[in-house]
């Protein structure tokens, strides 16, 4: 089993939900691979349980690599874009500063096609990221992690 969550080590993280995720992760793993901790629950059957690795993504220091091909690409926007309340203030943030092509900026759209533009921008952005992590891996595209396997 794999245990995936944000890294808390990240320097500068400044979202205070993602740093305690990442905590609540790491102290979870602790928590449930020892018997010492929460032996009340240990009842009915119930044990501690080891994960094999656990997986810090937006990692500070990645060392491990998972390749991202198309269909698994497509999966990570479809569930980005899922996630309505960030569009505005994370995915579409800083932009049109980023996009390749000063004619895809949004100056001058409204509604629809400024949404059209951010959301094609986005995508660009989100592949090209995962091709320059994966890049320093020796991949095509991946999703890159901290990985800690001594549990």
């Amino acid at each position: 089993d794999v245990v995936l969550g944000h890294d808390p080590w990240k320097r500068y993280r400044l979202h205070p939900d993602h740093r305690a995720a990442g905590w609540l992760a790491v102290d979870a793993v602790v928590a449930a691979r020892d018997p010492h901790f929460f032996r009340e629950q240990l009842v009915d059957g119930l044990t501690h349980h080891r994960p094999s690795a656990l997986l810090l993504f937006e990692a500070d220091e990645a060392n491990h690599a998972e390749p991202a091909d198309p269909p698994s690409i497509s999966a990570k926007l479809s569930a980005l874009e899922a996630h309505e309340s960030q569009l505005e203030t994370t995915h579409f943030y800083a932009l049109d500063e980023t996009l390749d092509d000063p004619a895809d900026s949004t100056s001058g759209q409204t509604g629809a096609d400024a949404r059209h533009s951010l959301l094609a921008g986005f995508r660009d952005r989100e592949r090209r990221k995962l091709a320059v992590a994966g890049a320093a891996f020796g991949l095509e595209a991946a999703e890159v992690f901290h990985l800690i396997d001594d549990l």
